[in-house]
């Protein structure tokens, strides 16, 4: 068995790695002060949800996700390492009535290449994650940020790696793989884009499509029948606009959102 399981560890690096060389990073071209605007809902409209992403640095994006009508948010800090085009620092906060607090954080520790983990009282180290993935809870935030870098728009594959719930009890690890197929440059939601179809095991073989702007390779949207969280039955997830913000602007959008009422 231990035989086995360093063949499929050896098997996905090899892959990461190849995914990997798809991206040739440019400093100039990461969209610093930009944040994009989406709404989310199910396939037929109901449970409406927003989530802004910032790109607060050179390293972090910033998520923050909200209905309206509640003053609770969920903000997702998460840094980018731009050598694997992959996570390697999530935060998890929740704030509401005027109080945010710390629920999670994951971090790559540099000495070992495990994920450090620290959810509540769960604590676990993840070793033989592979160099390249995304989360999908992330609303493929990472996924975006690796394609503003892409060389060509050809078909794609990664791992999928999230939270989950098992037996009352959090966790993290690999959910399955995704396949992304390229379907070629087509107008989505009046605007000239990249389309994907995506599926696989990382998303239960229910998968549907993805498509990033055709100009600046930002995330306009995807259609995807298995939903990323249970509040969801599936997910259509919408660009609505782009601008630019200075960090003591973002800081007060944020609060906007949290601030008692």
């Amino acid at each position: 068995m231990r035989v086995i399981a360093l063949l499929f560890f050896l098997l996905i690096t090899i892959a990461s790695h190849t995914q990997v060389s798809h991206f040739d990073f440019s400093k100039e071209e990461w969209p610093e002060k930009t944040v994009l605007h989406y709404k989310k809902t199910n396939w037929d409209g109901s449970n409406e949800g927003f989530i802004s992403i910032y790109f607060k640095d050179g390293d972090w994006l910033e998520s923050i996700k909200w209905h309206e009508g509640s003053n609770q948010v969920s903000i997702i800090p998460a840094k980018i390492d731009h050598s694997t085009f992959s996570v390697h620092h999530f935060k998890n906060i929740r704030c509401e009535n005027g109080d945010c607090n710390q629920l999670g954080e994951m971090v790559k520790d540099p000495k070992t290449g495990n994920y450090i983990i620290n959810f509540g009282a769960f604590k676990d180290s993840i070793s033989h994650v592979p160099a390249y993935w995304h989360s999908y809870d992330f609303d493929w935030a990472s996924l975006m940020a690796a394609f503003l870098f892409k060389k060509t728009h050809t078909s794609h594959q990664f791992q999928r790696y999230d939270f989950f719930m098992k037996n009352g009890q959090p966790g993290f690890g690999y959910l399955g793989d995704v396949q992304m197929e390229y379907k070629g440059k087509y107008l989505k939601n009046n605007k000239l884009s990249h389309v994907y179809s995506i599926d696989g095991s990382g998303l239960s073989h229910q998968g549907g499509e993805i498509w990033f702007s055709e100009k600046e390779s930002v995330l306009m949207g995807f259609k995807i029948k298995t939903p990323d969280e249970s509040s969801y039955q599936d997910v259509d997830f919408k660009w609505l606009s782009m601008e630019t913000m200075e960090l003591s602007e973002w800081e007060a959008f944020k609060e906007s959102k949290w601030a008692k009422k």
